[in-house]
């Protein structure tokens, strides 16, 4: 694919991402108070579109075709982001929004949100999703429930570990950091910083920027810090495209050596003798 098709596309991608913008300031005008999570989605689709408009525009006018599009991943990787938060909000929202013609469509959104990252990814030859995600089977017999959860699979220094949806407030890439705090839209939010505290190698697609999940605990065996606060947890970026349904699996205790085996509030075995286990996030304060 030449260059010049490939700037027109940007075109068309941006373009999209604006209409999605739209579609998502809608949509959350329409459930109200409930809607500020998707308000926050449109307007981090709407600053997207833009910038990508303005760089498409650019690259026009740029002869230099080795650097043609260079950072274009870039763009990528940050509705790739928003598609995940879109899912999040969706899983937070269903249970208290009657109006299921909204859910619904926010889930489309969703999927084409991340439909158009991973088009605008095709573009580059760097690809933001090196780790192709296999959703786990759980291994321990389940608890006579039919409850379904929906969980979060992400990874600290390459060591997959898993949150529940219900705790995570938001996604984050690239936010203004000072220190051991986070400034969420100016909210100062104190940082977990597992890779310092256990010497652990950032596995990202840029090494320069950190990818942020912004943690609600829910209080369960936690009794330093109450149900409302909020904390910054530093994250690997390669597998981020991954929440799974599943019941809830039966405890069991971390395999020996594990890095954090002796901060984990629970543990389940799945097939292939892998683990998933959940951070007690009091415990690393």
């Amino acid at each position: 694919m030449n260059n010049d098709k490939k700037i027109w596309l940007c075109e068309q991608y941006a373009q999209k991402a604006w209409t999605l913008s739209l579609s998502f300031a809608q949509e959350a005008g329409r459930i109200g108070h409930f809607g500020r999570g998707y308000a926050v989605v449109a307007e981090e689709t709407r600053n997207l579109a833009n910038r990508l408009f303005e760089y498409t525009s650019k690259a026009k006018f740029e002869n230099n075709e080795k650097d043609e599009l260079k950072g274009i991943v870039e763009f990528a990787f940050q509705i790739g982001l928003l598609s995940i938060n879109t899912t999040v909000e969706i899983l937070r929202v269903n249970p208290i929004v009657t109006d299921m013609s909204t859910n619904k469509s926010m889930a489309v959104l969703a999927e084409d949100l991340r439909n158009l990252a991973l088009d605008i990814n095709a573009l580059s030859d760097k690809h933001v999703w090196q780790t192709k995600f296999v959703l786990p089977e759980i291994a321990t017999p389940l608890r006579s429930t039919c409850a379904v959860d929906f969980f979060f699979r992400f990874s600290i220094g390459g060591i997959a570990l898993v949150e529940n949806t219900a705790n995570i407030v938001e996604i984050h890439s690239d936010l203004p950091t000072e220190g051991d705090a986070f400034d969420l839209r100016g909210n100062i939010l104190p940082i977990i910083n597992c890779y310092q505290r256990f010497n652990l190698a950032h596995k990202g697609f840029d090494e320069k920027k950190q990818t942020f999940m912004i943690i609600r605990p829910d209080g369960a065996g936690i009794t330093k810090i109450s149900k409302e606060d909020m904390f910054a947890v530093p994250i690997d970026d390669l597998d981020i495209n991954t929440i799974f349904s599943s019941r809830i699996g039966h405890p069991v205790p971390p395999q020996a050596g594990h890095v954090f085996a002796d901060y984990s509030r629970e543990c389940w075995d799945a097939v292939g003798g892998g683990q998933l286990m959940f951070v007690d996030w009091g415990k690393l304060i």
